[in-house]
């Protein structure tokens, strides 16, 4: 899952830590119309 999250976070251009932390909606929407993390991102958030 780590790894995944890794290489969809480098593709999209920014950093897992910043991503995950962050949260910043002009980062998610991005993450998720790119790779479709939402269902990854949602389990980490919440």
């Amino acid at each position: 899952s780590i790894l995944s999250k890794m290489g969809r976070a480098r593709v999209a251009g920014r950093p897992l830590e910043i991503s995950e932390d962050s949260g910043a909606p002009e980062r998610a929407p991005r993450r998720r119309r790119d790779d479709g993390d939402a269902p990854v991102r949602r389990q980490s958030r919440a």
